[in-house]
């Protein structure tokens, strides 16, 4: 008897469970008629008093409402009590957000877009193109009574990507340089050293020629590259050069940018192999048929758990000077949101040195926080120190630019690393991207302009 009443108590439990979620989940929304008390005893195999009991429950705690004589249906009052929650990649700190959070500001739910959010996640391009159009606003005025505020709290590489204009637009959680894996197993097998912290890219140039023998030329190649230009940025940054310069004129014909190009396609040729796309370019690097791979520091705990060889990092090769591009994902909060005190409360929960610390747990190799980055590199070794070395080495022209300009110039820029492309095409491509960027430069500012106006 007692096994069949704890059994009911289970099916019961499972009931208000999964019309919790599906409401958090906004499968039923605010004025949905869930199914009878009939049906749903029915569905369940339990009595109907007991269904009648999950939903009385349900009622008190304002997920459902119901109305004589036309059913139950879902409160619009949860949706009330909620902070909406736009985060895209929630797999990695999902359980941080959801759980710690909740502590701060109560119930969280996540919503499938950011324009019906309360508070996004989004990386330092989008969220600079929101703040020049106005759809997002200012921390300044909650820093200013935060210590937060402080710029000796934050990484500067970090940091730095969310302002503009003396204003703070986004709060940076965590972020990642692009950085070098590399297989040692490889390396050994060619009688190679591996790489150094000081590489430099005539080290690279000729680890790759090296590395020949032991690699699989004809599909993954030395170093498997993908036709993505953010990644040749670092390069041309190291060699002096600028996608966008300073004074906002473009770079990218310039004699830096074309002698970071020449080099970047020269490896590209000894490395052998075919472009590659997203996860085929890590699955080759995984199957061992690849000596490296540039990819960001994020991978660190994906390759812990799956690479089955030996393996390491190191920062990218370093030209005249030392750059790479950070991957970073900040809190917003949108311009509409109404409860912008419980917004803030949970920006400033998510920054915390404790969530910091949860998150990096859960292999995000490095926290925005200062101290917390500190704490990180003194627990798992001096090693980690180079990842706040390339922070504050990072080059800010994908910040300049903005998300959608730089997914233009990746078009335009698209086949830029093909052997057969001729000197020509090459040119022609440039200056296509040039005129892309000039135009679209010359729009935001007079956008500004009137703005101002």
């Amino acid at each position: 008897m007692a096994e069949k009443e704890l059994t009911r108590t289970r099916v019961t439990e499972r009931l208000e469970t999964e019309l919790k979620d599906r409401i958090r989940r906004g499968e039923l929304k605010p004025g949905d008629l869930i199914l009878s008390i009939s049906e749903l005893s029915r569905r369940y195999g339990v009595k109907r008093p007991s269904v009648q009991k999950a939903i009385e429950r349900l009622q008190r705690e304002g997920y459902l409402d119901s109305k004589p004589k036309s059913g139950v249906f879902v409160s619009d009052r949860f949706h009330k009590q909620q902070l909406r929650f736009y985060y895209p990649h929630w797999a990695a700190v999902g359980p941080v957000y959801e759980a710690r959070m909740r502590e701060s500001v109560g119930e969280i739910v996540r919503v499938d877009s950011h324009a019906a959010a309360d508070v996004v996640s989004t990386g330092s391009g989008t969220a600079r193109d929101w703040h020049h159009a106005g759809t997002t606003l200012s921390f300044n005025p909650w820093l200013a009574k935060h210590p937060l505020g402080k710029p000796q709290g934050w990484i500067p590489g970090l940091r730095d990507c969310y302002q503009s204009d003396g204003q703070v637009f986004g709060l940076p959680v965590y972020g990642a340089p692009l950085v070098v894996f590399y297989n040692r197993r490889l390396f050994q097998r060619a009688g190679l050293p591996v790489p150094h912290a000081d590489w430099t890219w005539k080290d690279f140039a000729e680890t790759v020629r090296a590395l020949r023998s032991v690699c699989d030329l004809k599909t993954a190649g030395v170093v498997p590259f993908q036709d993505h230009f953010t990644y040749f940025i670092p390069f041309m940054a190291q060699n002096g050069g600028h996608l966008v310069t300073w004074d906002g004129q473009c770079g990218l014909a310039g004699r830096q940018a074309l002698e970071a190009l020449a080099f970047v396609r020269a490896v590209r040729k000894d490395a052998g192999g075919t472009i590659s796309e997203g996860r085929e370019l890590f699955d080759r690097f995984l199957g061992g048929g690849s000596a490296m791979l540039f990819w960001s520091a994020y991978m660190v705990h994906r390759l812990t758990l799956e690479a089955p060889f030996p393996w390491d990092w190191v920062p990218l090769p370093r030209g005249r000077s030392k750059a790479t591009i950070v991957f970073s994902e900040a809190l917003v909060i949108p311009a509409r949101c109404e409860d912008r005190q419980r917004a803030w409360a949970f920006v400033k929960a998510c920054i915390s040195n404790a969530s910091q610390d949860q998150m990096t747990e859960l292999a995000l190799p490095f926290p925005a926080s200062l101290a917390a980055a500190k704490r990180y590199i003194k627990e798992h070794g001096p090693g980690y120190r180079a990842f706040l070395d390339e922070l504050n080495y990072a080059t800010s022209d994908h910040v300049h630019l903005g998300a959608q300009l730089l997914y233009a110039v990746n078009g335009a820029m698209s086949g830029f690393l093909d052997p057969k492309l001729t000197q020509k095409a090459l040119k022609a491509k440039c200056e296509e991207a040039s005129h892309l960027i000039e135009h679209t430069l010359h729009a935001r500012k007079q956008a500004t302009e009137q703005l101002i106006a």
